[in-house]
């Protein structure tokens, strides 16, 4: 990003994501979380806040946000605000990802994009994991959106929380 613009990372996040979307609770992680995260450890939970540095995901995930930000953006990402026709149809370049069979979900990737899919429901979106983790997701043909934001170091329940909860959503 720093090269092809000339700015840095998080300046050009703010002024061509989160300042026009009205994104006012998304910065960037220069401290501790602001709120707690934890981690599994021997079958426990262990607190987990000040085990890394938030920051060193830089571009990468050094952002925090809240869930009504989250959701304007996976919005703006599927209605075009954000995404040129043709940044959209790369993103959506699926190829095959990890073998989630045994859930009776395929999964697959795209271009900062993952898909999921079961009998029931189609979701793609993106997963951030760290001490604190979110996925947004998308049922493209419903039009349904997600959001599941988790304070816990454990990537991976997110999104097929997001699997579970989109079918009772159009229902």
């Amino acid at each position: 990003i720093e090269k092809v613009t000339g700015h840095p990372w998080d300046q050009e996040v703010r002024t061509r994501i989160t300042e026009p979307l009205g994104m006012d609770h998304t910065d960037l992680i220069t401290g501790q979380l602001a709120s707690p995260a934890f981690a599994p450890s021997n079958g426990a939970f262990i607190d987990a806040s000040n085990s890394q540095d938030p920051s060193l995901g830089g571009a990468a995930g050094a952002i925090e946000s809240n869930t009504s930000d989250l959701m304007r953006y996976i919005t703006a990402l599927e209605d075009g605000t954000l995404l040129s026709p043709e940044s959209q149809q790369a993103m959506r370049a699926f190829i095959p990802g990890e073998d989630y069979s045994q859930f009776g979900v395929t999964h697959r990737y795209g271009l900062g994009f993952e898909e999921y899919s079961t009998d029931a429901v189609t979701v793609q979106g993106h997963m951030g994991t760290g001490a604190q983790e979110a996925f947004i997701g998308y049922d493209p043909a419903n039009g349904t959106a997600v959001v599941v934001m988790l304070n816990v170091d454990n990537p991976g329940p997110q999104a097929l929380m997001a699997i579970e909860a989109l079918p009772a959503a159009k229902s």
